[in-house]
């Protein structure tokens, strides 16, 4: 993965949101240790799966109010609140555990299994509205060491706490710890639409493709969360079989997700960063799926204990590691009213949903074939599960790049030349805006023809040779465009192309018999013993003639070591290309050429190879992506350089990452004279 320096004004914010995930990942650890202790302590293991179902249940309507909340007042302001309300029902807990105690410990069963899961995403979709999508995806691994070590600090604090105090008071260091949450994660809210509230919104388009790229979130969530939730019911059933008070199963629990947090920590520190850039999204979504599937394979053939505890802690290190910090991202381009509006419900209701059919799995599982049998078939739909997931987890990887091109296409990247600072966004301008119009073009050489009639009657070729022989460039012009050139008389117009009082003409002229007589302008094109500024002018001619020896011909020249030559060949084709597809040069040319321009090195190589990349990538989402990066925008620029960090192929893309100013602050427009501006339009021109 391509490093992407934060900018510094963010800095501080990235270190408050590592606190801020640390904090909220242990009192989640330490929450669940306490819960799973104060449950088994209270109630058989087979009562286990009811209060799964009923914490499906009961956070599935919760989560659809979280969801309308977050959508109506942002992230921003709802989680911190919801904390607080969570440090405030923990309070309750204490007392109420002194009075009513099972009432108490199912309160807590539902209050943690519920709270947890709106907290954490909810925090990640503050963390998506406050950074920019390539921003998010550079520091989602240090939040994923920031939740690590969370879950790592959590373990040891719960442990030590029950040990020393007992369970009952942990309840009240759990509401502390959610007050100063709530504190951390307004800090990260500050300055960001995370805090705007739905009317403060600018209305924004969804992507056409969205539907189908959420559907997909949510099958991987819900799929997953079957999964998880039959190898919880098995790892805690098999553990508490052998564990029986309930100080020693908080320390077993807690010492369990200890462990696992270190070894997050560890995975964070050393393999994340290089196995999601190496092997993308798609293989940190499908981690997961496939430890569930090679373990839980072995937990078929041979249900020990070890075997559930090795299932269960490879699925939570791979879950708060590679799974989170590829999942994550997965939002940053989706616009903000979507994203608060689906976000929690994927995130949370799906899991639940999820949860709810796998409980039931391991509920109807012994009912139908005896508990031992049970054990089996449950793990065996966990691993069905977990092969779809694993599919689905590739999909989206696609369906990322294809949001991210969403986005540039949205509207939110803007053509304004006001903005334009750098080589590479002015060329797309060039391309875009002082491309040649035919009509204009055929209106400006009527002046040649002395005002007379677009349509003129045919004269004897004759004229045009005495025309020739007399060397006057009007009188050229004139016969040029008083009639179709006679393909014969090509190779005595082509040398006109060198001259800037007849290039126009010989242009026209020539583009009229191009298809007739492409050898002949291939040739001239290749040939270096012609002048250098007539070859130049040959791919002007070229990039209206959709025929297969013309694409041969710029492909070679692609490999000229006049550099203005190859990227006038480039554009040549990309209009070739654009009309008639089925002509565009083979991929392996393109990425030999851009491998080339990387070699040489020379001056412009940024323009060349961003125009060779628009025949492997999608055209308009990269020139939109080159006029983001010259933008002051931070989150325009950040979604342009995901965009390009996932589509620009290796090594082209190590290559050309330094020259992209990824994470440079801004600089200030060159100021140009108009003899300058004059100038590059000329260049454009020919």
């Amino acid at each position: 993965m391509l490093t992407h320096p934060v900018p510094k004004a963010a800095q501080g914010t990235v270190l408050v949101a590592m606190a801020a995930a640390a904090l909220l990942i242990a009192q989640h650890v330490a929450g669940r240790a306490l819960r799973d202790a104060l449950f088994l302590s209270s109630f058989p293991s087979t009562v286990l799966p009811r209060a799964m179902l009923a914490a499906a249940a009961v956070g599935l309507a919760s989560v659809l109010g979280a969801a309308r909340l977050m959508a109506r007042f942002g992230p921003g302001r709802v989680i911190p609140a919801l904390l607080l309300a969570s440090a405030a029902l923990h309070a309750l807990e204490w007392q109420l555990l002194g009075m009513v105690p099972r009432a108490a410990v199912l309160i807590t069963y539902l209050h943690v299994s519920i709270i947890g899961g709106i907290a954490v995403s909810g925090f990640w979709s503050v963390v998506n509205e406050r950074f920019d999508p390539h921003t998010v995806r550079s520091i989602a691994i240090r939040l994923g060491v920031g939740l690590a070590t969370g879950g790592m600090l959590g373990g040891i604090a719960a442990r030590s706490f029950s040990s020393a105090y007992g369970l009952r008071p942990m309840l009240l260091a759990l509401a502390a710890s959610s007050a100063v949450t709530a504190l951390g994660v307004r800090g990260v809210s500050a300055g960001s639409s995370a805090l705007e509230t739905s009317e403060s919104q600018p209305p924004e388009a969804n992507s056409e493709t969205s539907t189908t790229y959420l559907g997909f979130m949510a099958a991987l969530v819900t799929l997953t969360g079957l999964a998880s939730a039959v190898v919880d019911f098995t790892f805690k059933a098999s553990v508490s079989a052998e564990v029986a008070s309930g100080p020693a199963l908080v320390g077993f629990f807690a010492l369990f997700y200890m462990v696992v947090s270190v070894v997050s920590v560890v995975l964070q520190l050393t393999l994340a960063r290089w196995v999601l850039g190496r092997f993308g999204l798609g293989v940190g979504l499908a981690s997961v799926p496939a430890a569930v599937v090679a373990l839980g394979t072995l937990g078929i053939a041979l249900p020990a204990t070890w075997v559930m505890v090795l299932l269960r802690g490879s699925g939570v290190v791979l879950e708060s590691s590679l799974f989170r910090a590829a999942y994550e991202p997965l939002y940053a381009p989706l616009p903000v009213a979507q994203k608060r509006a689906k976000k929690t419900l994927i995130d949370v209701a799906c899991d639940r949903l999820g949860e709810a059919l796998g409980s039931g799995a391991v509920l109807v599982g012994p009912a139908l074939v005896g508990t031992a049998l049970g054990t089996r078939l449950g793990l065996g739909v966990a691993v069905v599960a977990s092969a779809a997931a694993a599919w689905v987890a590739m999909r989206l990887e696609r369906g990322y790049v294809g949001e991210l091109a969403a986005s540039l296409r949205s509207g939110r990247v803007t053509l304004d030349t006001n903005e334009v600072k750098d080589a590479t966004t002015r060329l797309t301008l060039s391309q875009t805006q002082l491309e040649i119009d035919r009509g204009a073009l055929l209106r400006q050489m009527e002046s040649f023809r002395g005002g007379k009639s677009p349509v003129p009657k045919p004269k004897p070729a004759s004229e045009l040779l005495r025309a020739l022989e007399s060397g006057d460039p009007e009188r050229i012009n004139r016969a040029l465009l008083a009639e179709p050139l006679d393909k014969d008389y090509a190779s005595l117009v082509i040398p006109w192309l060198e001259r800037d009082e007849t290039v126009e003409a010989a242009v026209v002229a020539l583009r009229r018999v191009a298809t007739k007589i492409p050898g002949q302008l291939v040739d001239a094109l290749l040939d270096e013993e012609r002048p250098l500024r007539l070859r130049r002018r040959i791919p002007r001619v070229l990039r209206t003639a959709a025929h297969p020896r013309v694409v041969r011909g710029l492909s070679e020249a692609l490999t000229a070591s006049e550099p203005e030559l190859r990227l006038r060949s480039a554009l040549a084709l990309r209009d070739i290309a654009l009309g008639t597809p089925e002509l565009s040069p083979a991929p392996r040319v393109v990425l030999d050429a851009m491998a080339r321009e990387l070699e040489l090195g020379h001056e412009g190589m940024l323009d060349r190879i961003f125009t060779l990349l628009g025949f492997v990538v999608d055209r308009e989402a990269l020139e939109l992506s080159l006029r983001a990066l010259s933008f002051d925008d931070e989150k325009l620029r950040g979604t342009a350089l995901e965009y390009l960090e996932h589509v620009v192929p290796e090594p082209i893309r190590g290559g050309i990452w330094p020259h992209l100013r990824a994470g440079r602050d801004p600089q200030e427009p060159q100021q140009r004279t108009p003899a300058q501006i004059a100038a590059e339009l000329r260049r454009s021109l020919g």
